[in-house]
């Protein structure tokens, strides 16, 4: 019992109460918690200056996602006439229209900014309501083609769609955004003034 009298008081610090020292210190634990909180504090303080600040740019137009307008303002324009050129193999100039009727030979062709892949995929939706007359169907490439080019009897075309206008969509992945679109329209040819006279 003497022995633990003659032993000098020494204070600890978990048993101090609050007051016991006039000067103001926090525990390491203290202090990191408080580090947390005035950083979360920081950062809250930061979102909302850009919350409140940041809105007079909700205006600016957001990239537009696949839909058919946005696709087709992005994406090359599919040339359409009657005959492919032999030199450049695309659509001769001479030859460009976009309205076929029976008896026309119906070509299109697009040059791709980069060679093309050995199948490119074609749709072609009736237009003004976008319905798919054509679901994208798969068109082989001639090896090491440069130009996507084909020509087909338009008879083939009105008989599988019909007359009426239509837009074309050139993909190179089906699930993609088109590379290329056009329109085009398909009609039948307007009888001669002396058809049918007797």
């Amino acid at each position: 019992m003497r022995e633990r009298l003659r032993r000098p008081f020494r204070s600890r610090s978990m048993a101090r109460r609050p007051g016991d020292d006039e000067r103001f210190s926090l525990s390491p634990r203290a202090r990191r918690i408080g580090g947390w909180v005035a950083a979360f504090a920081i950062i809250l303080a930061i979102a909302v200056g850009v919350r409140i600040f940041g809105s007079a740019d909700e205006g600016v137009a957001e990239p537009p996602g696949p839909s058919s307008s946005a696709a087709g303002a992005a994406s090359l324009p599919i040339m359409f006439g009657t005959a492919i050129d032999s030199v450049t193999g695309e659509v001769s100039e001479a030859s460009e229209t976009d309205r076929f009727a029976d008896g026309d030979t119906f070509a299109y062709s697009v040059r791709p900014d980069e060679p093309p892949p050995a199948t490119i995929y074609v749709e072609v939706r009736r237009e003004p309501a976008g319905e798919v007359a054509q679901d994208p169907a798969a068109q082989p490439l001639p090896e090491g083609a440069s130009v996507i080019a084909f020509s087909v009897p338009a008879a083939n075309l009105l008989r599988d769609f019909g007359e009426g206008t239509f837009e074309m969509r050139i993909y190179l992945d089906p699930q993609g955004t088109p590379l290329a679109t056009g329109t085009f329209e398909l009609v039948q040819p307007v009888p001669s003034a002396s058809a049918g006279g007797g």
